[in-house]
């Protein structure tokens, strides 16, 4: 099962301050929703691509399963709201979302962040412009989204998250590595630190058991030695897990995750690192856009479609760097597990 936005303790952070989610509450997402006809020219140029989703893609957003919007504009003259962002302190990088109304799910995906209106001389839309790749990827992600927030059996499918975790593991071990040189200390912290990435993953994004996260990322090709584990790995042997005492209000998954981290390394000192240090690591490599990725399951997967794409959200050259001795396609392996 993916985990909530409201989850992270960035978002709720967030929340608390500004009210975001109350704000956004009061917003009619319908009245930012893009005309079909202006878009319909470019879901239909989706049928020549050579890339896994195409058809599906093009039904779904057909079949109103995927709606898209700009909450920058609405394309209604007569609705004097204006921007969304402005009025909720909404984040640009929450790309998509899921609206749940009975026993259906909707994906909303704003497409504000690459896309605009074509405006006439009376300053009207008359159609949305947006580049046809960017926009595939940008549906691709709430497809994605919207089919495993429909069916919680493929989200806890093993073939989805072991390869999201390994990927998380490749990024964040790379990062921690940025400020605290563990990967280079020796192979037996490198395998710690990789191991944990990984368990962290399953455990706060997939809501994976510790047993079952702490299986599959031990047999996972990314560790060298599983024995390092099994004999040095604090986390590994003794009953601490990281989602006991977490209440999603003053404790956080993320929280938990910082001190075992400081527990398990004796060079990174608790009392100087936390959950603010670890998420500008985060962002000041892969970009703002990021902030989210570090802890939400959604945000992490459009992290990865968008910048396999190469869509320019993200720090998409970094992110193909850390991650490029992955020897699959996160793309083909998504469309054999959602299939």
């Amino acid at each position: 099962m993916l985990n909530k936005i409201s989850q992270s303790k960035l978002f709720d952070t967030m929340n608390k301050k500004f009210k975001i989610v109350e704000k956004f509450s009061k917003f009619d997402v319908n009245q930012y929703r893009i005309p079909k006809e202006y878009i319909m020219d470019k879901i239909n140029s989706f049928k020549s691509f050579k890339i896994p989703f195409n058809n599906d893609i093009i039904r779904a957003f057909e079949n109103d399963e995927i709606v898209l919007v700009d909450l920058s504009m609405s394309p209604d003259p007569l609705n004097k709201t204006g921007n969304v962002f402005a009025k909720t302190n909404w984040p640009k990088s929450l790309f998509n979302m899921s609206i749940i109304s009975g026993k259906k799910i909707t994906t909303i995906i704003d497409l504000s962040y690459k896309g605009k209106y074509v405006l006439n001389e009376r300053k009207q839309p008359i159609h949305y412009d947006i580049p046809d790749l960017t926009l595939f990827y940008f549906i691709l992600c709430g497809y994605v989204t919207h089919t495993l927030m429909n069916n919680p059996l493929k989200a806890n499918n093993p073939e989805l998250y072991i390869k999201v975790a390994e990927i998380y593991a490749l990024i964040l071990s790379k990062l921690i590595d940025k400020k605290y040189p563990i990967l280079s200390t020796s192979t037996s912290d490198s395998d710690k630190l990789i191991f944990l990435c990984q368990v962290f993953c399953m455990q706060n994004m997939f809501n994976i058991p510790k047993d079952e996260a702490c299986k599959k990322a031990l047999s996972s090709k990314r560790i060298m030695d599983a024995k390092n584990i099994e004999n040095e790995c604090l986390y590994y042997r003794t009953n601490v897990d990281i989602m006991v005492d977490v209440d999603y209000n003053e404790r956080f998954p993320i929280d938990n995750f910082c001190d075992l981290l400081a527990k398990e390394f004796q060079y990174i000192a608790s009392d100087k690192f936390n959950y603010i240090i670890l998420s500008m690591l985060f962002t000041d490599v892969i970009n703002k856009n990021g902030i989210f990725a570090l802890e939400h399951s959604v945000s992490f997967l459009n992290m990865v479609i968008l910048s396999k794409g190469m869509v320019g959200i993200y720090n998409d050259f970094q992110i193909k760097r850390y991650t490029e001795i992955i020897p699959f396609d996160i793309i083909k392996e998504l469309y054999m597990v959602i299939k």
